[in-house]
Parts: C-alpha cells; sequence; structure tokens
C-alpha cells in the first residue's frame, strides 16, 4: 500500500500476525516456525494489547523484549509502536 509522507513516497506492507510464542532467534527459526511473516527484517513493529486484558500488555511487553534481544538493537534502532486496543470495553 503507498504511502505518502513530508512528499515522499513509501510502499507500506503490514502484517497480521497470529500470537507467536517466541520471536525467533535466527534466519532459520523464521524459516522454519514463521515462513513468509518477515519478523527479523521488519522496518518498524506494531505491537497490539487489549487494555481489558493485562496478560495481554505484559505478552506485549515481552514480545518487545525479545524484539530488541534477537535484533541486536537498542530501542532507537528498530521503531516499535505499542497501541492499545479495545479501550471502549474497558470498565470504569
Amino acid at each position: 500500500m503507498p504511502v505518502v509522507v513530508d512528499n515522499r513516497l513509501y510502499d507500506l506492507r503490514l502484517t497480521d500476525c497470529p500470537t507467536i510464542n517466541h520471536f525467533p532467534s535466527s534466519s532459520l527459526q523464521e524459516w522454519a516456525e514463521y515462513r513468509g511473516y518477515g519478523l527479523r527484517h521488519a522496518a518498524a513493529y506494531i505491537l497490539v494489547y487489549d487494555v481489558s486484558d493485562e496478560d495481554s500488555f505484559s505478552y506485549v511487553r515481552f514480545m518487545r523484549e525479545q524484539i530488541l534481544a534477537c535484533r541486536g538493537y537498542s530501542q532507537h534502532d528498530v521503531p516499535i509502536i505499542v497501541a492499545a486496543n479495545k479501550a471502549d470495553l474497558q470498565a470504569s
């Protein structure tokens, strides 16, 4: 999907992945378990959690830590966006 930002055209591809148990620590593991998702070579990550489920936030935190550890980057080298979902269902 083409996107224009600051008068520059970017080709954007979003991939909705199922829940994974762990971020692949090698290209071989990615190929064997998560073929086609491009997890280890993504330019950015969007991690979505359910605001009504504390465990989902813990999972997102766990995935963020694994992404940074497995890719060998600091948090400033690869954009990771954490987004809340189902805020309209949160109890008052």
